[in-house]
């Protein structure tokens, strides 16, 4: 599976836009994932408050209990090949930490080159980018810091094979939580995603997207 470990330790905050999304409980089909001080304590990962609701139809890839995780969650949409053996995943999405040991408001350059960091990440990963751009840009009707990439992969190792169209969004904290959020969001040419904004309202990862909320 892609290791959660590729997700890059963001030491930063951004300004931004408030994070209201919708409150409602777990429909059928889906669990609820609440992330507090307990579970971050039990999973060894920077404290964070919010909740999501999760389709069962996700594969739970972490984090590991007794280790310490880079990442609050990974779930992944796995789908079969034809004529292969090995299946890839079609959707993924993780949900890492993002905070600020100074304190204050990160600079715009250094917000870019931390964003940049995680082409780096997956380039390990065995990916290879043709399009790549970070910048505050509008993504489901607000702003964000963001990197938008379109690349290819083939490495059966982690699942991951085809052509990918891949979404990184920063979300400072809100309410009681005190770090945000650094989720990156990727899909393949098996998922309905074709676009960065249908990371918002297609695909299965979307059904989390819509449902994270800062407690």
């Amino acid at each position: 599976m892609l290791r959660l470990s590729i997700l890059p330790i963001i030491i930063l905050v951004a300004g931004g836009c408030s994070n209201s999304r919708n409150t409602n409980p777990p429909a059928k089909g889906e669990k609820k994932l609440v992330v507090d001080a307990a579970y971050c304590e039990k999973y060894q990962v920077r404290e964070a408050h919010f909740s999501a609701n999760i389709p069962e139809i996700l594969i739970d890839e972490g984090p590991v209990e007794g280790e310490a995780n880079p990442a609050y969650a990974y779930y992944s949409l796995v789908k079969p090949q034809e004529g292969a053996s090995d299946s890839v995943q079609a959707e993924f999405i993780s949900i890492g930490p993002f905070w600020n040991n100074s304190g204050g408001i990160a600079e715009e350059s250094l917000i870019k080159s931390t964003l940049g960091q995680m082409t780096g990440y997956l380039e390990q990963a065995g990916y290879t980018f043709k399009e790549q751009q970070i910048s505050k840009a509008t993504f489901n009707g607000k702003e964000y810091w963001q990197l938008r990439a379109k690349g290819s992969v083939d490495n059966i190792e982690t699942r991951m094979k085809g052509d990918y169209i891949i979404l990184a969004v920063i979300l400072p904290p809100e309410g009681s939580s005190p770090n945000g959020l650094f989720i990156m969001m990727g899909a393949n040419q098996d998922s309905p995603i074709r676009s960065f904004e249908d990371f918002a309202e297609k695909g299965t990862i979307s059904g989390i997207w819509k449902t994270i909320q800062f407690n």
